[in-house]
């Protein structure tokens, strides 16, 4: 909402998913009726072949990371013809990949802090052609680390090691006391994310 209130050119492109998600398409147009955005201004395409989409990345202004289940082979594929995404990580593991693949290229300009400046970012990009161009071209030069890297699979080893290792100390400290479901889960998931942001996966 806040992108089309700041932006009045902006047009919202989104992949329909009424074949696999059903009534989702309704439910967000729903939601966008109530917080009286400009339906004229987002449009539902069908999902595209591959070269299609390539094309499209090509041609929009800027991409935005969906929150807070953001890209993966989404984002590594805009990537690969220099789009430029902003993004927003959340906590968990589903919406830090396209910040961890900038931070591998070590890029962090579009790496929103908070709403306001995933907003900010957004239309920034969108109507800044000369500051586009620039982040274009940084995406375009570093990405080659994502692809090929021999470094991502000792690295996921390394990681899935110690979260194992992990998992046996909470279970020892939980002996002879009671530890609910929801704090196991999240002990382990705190502590995942650390292992993984210390292994440069996050």
């Amino acid at each position: 909402y806040n992108i089309l209130k700041e932006d009045k050119l902006a047009l919202v492109i989104l992949i329909s998913n009424k074949k696999e998600l059903h009534d989702m398409d309704n439910n967000l147009l729903d939601r966008f009726s109530k917080s009286n955005i400009d339906l004229n201004r987002v449009v539902f395409i069908n999902k595209l072949e591959h070269h299609q989409l390539m094309t499209m990345y090509q041609h929009s202004d800027v991409v935005l990371d969906s929150y807070f289940f953001g890209g993966d082979t989404t984002t590594r594929e805009a990537f690969e013809i220099g789009a430029p995404i902003i993004t927003l990580p959340d906590r968990y593991l589903g919406s830090r990949w396209t910040q961890a693949y900038y931070k591998l290229m070590g890029i962090n300009d579009l790496i929103a802090k908070d709403a306001n400046e995933y907003v900010k970012l957004a239309v920034k990009v969108a109507n800044n052609k000369d500051y586009s161009n620039s982040i274009r071209n940084k995406i375009l030069n570093a990405k080659s680390i994502l692809f090929r890297s021999e470094n991502a699979t000792p690295a996921w080893e390394n990681m899935l090691i110690k979260i194992n290792k992990l998992s046996k100390k909470i279970k020892g400290k939980g002996k002879g006391k009671e530890i609910s479901k929801d704090n196991k889960y999240l002990n382990m998931s705190y502590h995942t994310n650390n292992l993984m942001e210390k292994e440069r996966l996050l």
